[in-house]
């Protein structure tokens, strides 16, 4: 449990740094927006064609955990946005809040504690786990915002509308423009992995400076949405990686290991994902950050927990 703390410390860290930084002045409310925009426009986009355009996909090639995975992840979304929708919240809200109990912390989080757990053999799937959270569950919630925001009166019209918007959007291009290297296995150019690589290490802990100057800034309370706030964190760090044991078990019941492996990355915190989103879109940033505060301090408990009981 000791390792987990001192994974989740930098987190905090830097959280508590932009809450600093606000409160001191050293940086006004419109530097939340500002660099929310940096991430969404430029540090995340260049992550995702860095982790898409890198990926050998024969070592991606493992079935079960990527069924195992990617059901739990989006069984948890779906029910979410349709519970959501059922209180009478907007798609593009209900989408953010689908995000807040299904975007696991792979990335900041995935990959060092799994190496501290079982050692370099997890590179990949954290990896899997990273491209199907960042990737294809942030597409999707994005695809439902649009749709929603979009103010097309017809089928045909609204289809256009929302694909235009995808496809300005940098957060959707730039994986595909990584897939398409992958796909045709050619080799990126040095000099734009290179900047894509010190672009895409400033997302997470730029986005958790956000945060800190989010959650220093904000006038809106989070006490209409307290009950709200707490089941989201029930669901990320409890039904979620529940779910995925049981999933796990019955695509791959004598994988013992894989198991292990899709239950602890689902059990991560929520990411910092959902918060991009809340802030760029302008719904539920307080609700998000709130649940991505929690779900992260009582994770080392949780995380524990699994870990005691695979080992």
């Amino acid at each position: 449990m000791l390792s987990v703390f001192t994974l989740i410390f930098p987190i905090f860290a830097l959280i508590f740094l932009g809450w600093y930084l606000r409160k001191r002045d050293l940086l006004n409310d419109s530097a939340t927006t500002q660099l929310n925009k940096f991430v969404v426009w430029l540090a995340l986009p260049a992550l995702l064609f860095d982790i898409t355009a890198t990926s050998a996909i024969a070592s991606l090639w493992q079935p079960g955990f990527v069924l195992s995975f990617t059901l739990a992840v989006f069984v948890i979304f779906t029910l979410t946005v349709a519970v959501q929708r059922k209180r009478n919240m907007s798609l593009s809200e209900s989408a953010i809040d689908g995000l807040n109990t299904s975007y696991a912390n792979t990335g900041f989080m995935g990959f060092p504690l799994l190496m501290a757990v079982a050692g370099s053999e997890t590179q990949t799937p954290v990896l899997i786990a990273t491209i199907i959270t960042v990737c294809v569950l942030f597409a999707v919630a994005i695809v439902l915002i649009e749709i929603d925001l979009s103010k097309a009166v017809s089928l045909r019209s609204l289809i256009a509308d929302v694909s235009v918007k995808l496809l300005k959007n940098p957060v959707v291009i730039a994986p595909m423009a990584g897939v398409m290297f992958t796909a045709f296995d050619i080799d990126p150019p040095h000099p734009l992995l290179t900047t894509a690589s010190l672009l895409g290490h400033a997302a997470a802990p730029c986005a958790l400076v956000t945060i800190g100057l989010f959650i220093a800034g904000s006038h809106t309370s989070t006490k209409g949405s307290s009950a709200s706030v707490i089941s989201f964190v029930i669901t990320k760090l409890l039904v979620h990686p529940a779910l995925a044991y049981v999933i796990a078990m019955l695509i791959m019941p004598d994988n013992a290991t894989g198991i292990f492996y899709v239950v602890l990355l689902s059990a991560l915190p929520a990411g910092t994902g959902p918060f991009m989103l809340a802030e760029y879109y302008q719904k539920e940033a307080a609700k998000v950050s709130a649940s991505i505060l929690i779900t992260t301090v009582m994770s080392p408990f949780t995380l524990g927990v699994i870990i005691y009981l695979f080992q």
